[in-house]
């Protein structure tokens, strides 16, 4: 019986230019661990796929990861040889959501673990808005056509569970728990220590703390300010107030030049 990855692979064979995974925009490490995972399971079938992106990464971790595994990506903006006719396979994300850049290529085949966009149209399908991670679903295409993640391959989905998941706590399915299992065995625990212990830099920890001086509590509700922050800083500040025994609900928000 034919596999998720058999099918896929069949589509791209027939691909008239060259292939691209794009994850979205400035990716966190499920996205990056999603790509990476499916350029490998590709070139084990014979397509050569390169990773492109339409804007940088912001989370430090993201960084690192690309930097301690070797992972290759590239910004669209970087990129002198795309064609309208080229293909694109989406991970961790769908067309037409605002943190998808439109590269003017075809967009064959999504993978992807949020809600089905009601124009969603592709060649090939797979999402599964049940699933904690997209890592998730990437792994399971592994064990299942029977091919073992290299140890970098492993750590860097090993980590992107971890990540979206929120170390385990949220969102998890049975999928994510079960693949967080079979990856661990295959991973480097030190590079997985090491992307643990870079979340944060010192520039953030001041972000942070003045913006942990604005909190406002209405019963337990909270409400957080951050300056000009990305979006992963906000969502990262938002998270330690969650983490608050007092507090049930948090609402985080930047001011930035170009609105709040």
């Amino acid at each position: 019986m034919d596999t998720r990855l058999d099918a896929l692979v069949s589509l791209l064979r027939a691909a008239p230019g060259q292939i691209f995974i794009q994850p979205h925009d400035a990716p966190d490490p499920d996205a990056i661990a999603s790509a990476f995972g499916l350029q490998y399971l590709l070139s084990r079938h014979g397509l050569r796929a390169r990773i492109i992106y339409g804007r940088e990464y912001e989370k430090v971790d993201a960084r690192r990861m690309v930097e301690l595994l070797g992972i290759e990506l590239s910004m669209a903006s970087d990129a002198s040889s795309i064609d309208s006719e080229d293909w694109i396979v989406i991970v961790d994300g769908q067309r037409g959501n605002t943190n998808m850049a439109d590269l003017h290529c075809i967009e064959v085949a999504a993978i992807d673990h949020h809600e089905r966009r009601p124009d969603a149209s592709y060649r090939f399908l797979d999402i599964r808005p049940a699933s904690g991670s997209c890592s998730a679903i990437i792994a399971e295409y592994f064990f299942e056509n029977q091919e073992t993640p290299p140890r970098l391959v492993a750590t860097a989905l090993l980590y992107g569970i971890f990540i979206d998941t929120d170390c385990m706590t949220r969102g998890v399915t049975d999928l994510d728990g079960l693949m967080f299992y079979r990856l661990y065995a295959f991973a480097e625990p030190d590079i997985f220590r090491r992307l643990r212990s870079s979340q944060l830099t010192l520039h953030d920890l001041a972000t942070y703390a003045d913006a942990f001086r604005t909190v406002k509590t209405y019963g337990r509700l909270a409400f957080l300010r951050l300056a000009d922050a990305d979006d992963s800083l906000i969502g990262a500040a938002n998270d330690i107030v969650l983490s608050l025994d007092e507090i049930d609900a948090s609402i985080a928000y930047s001011v930035r030049p170009d609105g709040v």
